[in-house]
């Protein structure tokens, strides 16, 4: 089960998933974190590899006409928002691809069925894509996080 909303606003898209997962906290931030992982369950993404800085490079796969777009992040100290909230922030690291900015969060709780989680992003690929492509990606790759994560964790 999941939610979301989408918002795009020119080369920009923003949006937010959420669900539950059959796996405790603590293995579900496990894998969140396991960046050389991340290709196998996080959708488009082809590439990913820890670095040795503590950042994370990636490549994501976009449909024709659209070239790949590549980037590494860096990730904020897992944070504990109270005793039972896991929170995992994440940025760009400035001029590290050919995307203009990506930041966003994963938010992990308890949840009587397992762990609740919430992922939201918020990213500017850099090249303009109408909006309706922009929305219709979105809408098709945020669900597909949440399953995707709960497949890996399977």
């Amino acid at each position: 089960m999941f939610w979301m909303l989408v918002v795009s606003v020119a080369m920009a898209v923003e949006g937010r998933v959420a669900g539950v997962i059959d796996a405790p906290v603590d293995e579900v931030v496990d894998v969140i974190l396991d960046f050389d992982g991340a290709s196998s369950w996080f959708p488009d993404l082809v590439e990913s590899e820890a670095m040795p800085d503590g950042s994370f490079r990636a490549r994501s796969d976009l449909p024709w006409p659209f070239a790949d777009r590549y980037f590494c992040l860096r990730t904020d100290q897992v944070k504990s928002v109270d005793s039972d909230i896991v929170r995992i922030d994440f940025g760009y690291v400035d001029g590290s691809g050919n995307i203009a900015d990506m930041s966003g969060y994963w938010e992990v709780s308890p949840e009587s069925a397992g762990s609740r989680v919430e992922y939201f992003v918020d990213v500017d690929l850099g090249i303009p894509i109408p909006n309706v492509l922009l929305r219709w990606g979105t809408a098709r790759v945020l669900p597909v996080v949440i399953t995707g994560l709960e497949a890996a964790l399977s």
